[in-house]
């Protein structure tokens, strides 16, 4: 029997931070498999592989997506699930100062970051609220913050 294995609450993300790649499985059936949203909006900026089931992409716009996926595989059964996917407003979350690049740790890379951003030379989405000095920018004062702090911690 053909089926969509992967949980109905997917991983979430942050408006304008790509999502990764989030793999859609499916059980059963024949393959190769097609896939086809068929109800509800994924966000704005996501797609979907229509031939692996991956969803990837960088979401635009922030809130909870509920959408219907459809799987259909070589001998044209069918099998549907919902799925939730939560985008977060990066501007309204907790943020840990001197973590840069959001993962929840201040570590070697959230430095990599601030030194990119002093030398103009960094393309990703920054937030703020990790400022440790609350001037309102990214510079000098993180970079030795996140140094001091992953100095202590190893």
């Amino acid at each position: 029997m053909l089926t969509i294995l992967t949980s109905s609450v997917l991983p979430g993300g942050l408006q304008n931070k790509s999502i990764g790649l989030i793999e859609l499985k499916a059980g059963g059936g024949l393959s190769p498999y097609g896939w086809k949203v068929v109800g509800g909006v994924l966000p704005e900026g996501i797609n979907l592989n229509t031939q692996t089931g991956d969803l990837y992409g960088t979401p635009t716009v922030f809130g909870d997506f509920v959408f219907d996926i459809e799987i259909k595989d070589s001998n044209n059964k069918t099998a549907q699930k919902e799925f939730l996917l939560q985008i977060l407003n990066p501007m309204t979350i907790d943020a840990i100062k001197g973590d840069i690049d959001g993962n929840n740790f201040i570590d070697l890379r959230d430095a990599i970051h601030c030194l990119q951003i002093v030398a103009n030379n960094h393309s990703e989405v920054i937030y703020l609220k990790t400022d440790v000095n609350d001037d309102k920018k990214i510079g000098y004062h993180e970079i030795i913050y996140i140094l001091k702090n992953i100095s202590v911690t190893r």
